[in-house]
């Protein structure tokens, strides 16, 4: 175990070294570059953009062979929209967004009527399926 640290150190240089020094994180926090004081100037206003990702979703919804593999899409979908719908109070998506994830939900409860409760065993293999490649993408 020490010489994995050794060996990291190493290959992270000298900047590792410093971040270990107790005293130079004291004098960082001493001339206020620690979080939580304000700097003269600093912005407070702060910005972001929330997107979903339609085409891995959609991919999902497709891959998945069971209903659980589409209930853990569906519970994928729901944060997406939470997190779209929080977007949009701030600023940070439009409602054709919240529009892409319903669309998506809508497939996704079409396609938990299609499949069946769970897989066959002769369907399964060992290693990743289409739905875990389809997570991954």
């Amino acid at each position: 175990m020490a010489g994995m640290k050794q060996e990291v150190r190493e290959l992270a240089g000298d900047g590792t070294k410093e971040l270990e020094n107790p005293s130079a994180s004291e004098e960082q926090d001493s001339q206020g570059v620690s979080g939580g004081q304000d700097t003269p100037g600093a912005s407070e206003k702060q910005g972001g953009k929330v997107a979903v990702n339609e085409g891995k979703r959609a991919r999902q919804i497709a891959a998945a062979k069971t209903q659980d593999q589409v209930r853990q899409v569906i519970a994928l979908l729901k944060k997406d929209l939470s997190d779209c719908k929080a977007g949009l109070e701030k600023g940070w998506c439009d409602e054709s967004e919240i529009a892409k994830v319903e669309a998506l939900m809508n497939k996704a409860e079409a396609r938990l009527s299609q499949v069946p409760e769970k897989s066959n065993e002769e369907d399964s293999q060992g290693g990743l399926d289409e739905f875990a490649m389809a997570s991954l993408m």
